[in-house]
């Protein structure tokens, strides 16, 4: 039996605070360590994140650091799509050039990854799959979406949704 290789994500800062405002980010830890995906932050990330997590807590998650290049800000910044910020351009061009996919809960750069041929996930979509694999019981994940629909206004109406998923 093969094993599936690991996603190789991007993520986005809503992703880390997300959990960090949730007391989650052990979960970042059982996703890479799991094989689910590896987890990359690039630097245009963190640095949106930095208050909430810091490099130490990022690489103690499992997650690697990554630097965008030159040719990579330039790029990006040649992206011209209304709605997107520095960032989620910078994402998308990290994503398009290593093949990865990048895992966040902003709606317009889901749209964005679709047009450009980059996968995109949602917050739930790979937390999920420590369920899949027993690492995460059903109540725990509920009770995170929970959590996070007092946290991130955004995230309304998810713990219905994570339900009927279970």
């Amino acid at each position: 039996m093969s094993q599936t290789p690991p996603i190789c994500l991007l993520t986005d800062a809503n992703i880390l605070i997300d959990l960090a405002q949730a007391n989650a980010l052990h979960l970042l830890r059982l996703v890479t360590d799991a094989g689910i995906a590896t987890i990359a932050v690039p630097h245009c990330v963190y640095a949106e994140a930095r208050s909430e997590i810091d490099e130490t807590g990022i690489l103690g998650c499992g997650l690697i650091m990554v630097h965008e290049s030159l040719e990579t800000k330039i790029k990006a910044v040649s992206i011209n799509e209304k709605g997107l910020s520095d960032t989620d351009k910078t994402l998308l061009q990290m994503a398009m050039e290593r093949h990865y996919s990048i895992w966040t809960n902003d709606g317009t750069l889901h749209k964005k990854c679709k047009a450009y041929g980059v996968l995109a996930y949602w917050e739930f979509e790979i937390l999920l799959k420590l369920y899949e694999v027993r690492l995460v019981a059903a109540d725990d994940l509920l009770e995170l979406a929970a959590t996070l629909e007092t946290i991130n206004p955004r995230m309304k109406g998810m713990r219905e949704k994570l339900s009927k998923d279970l």
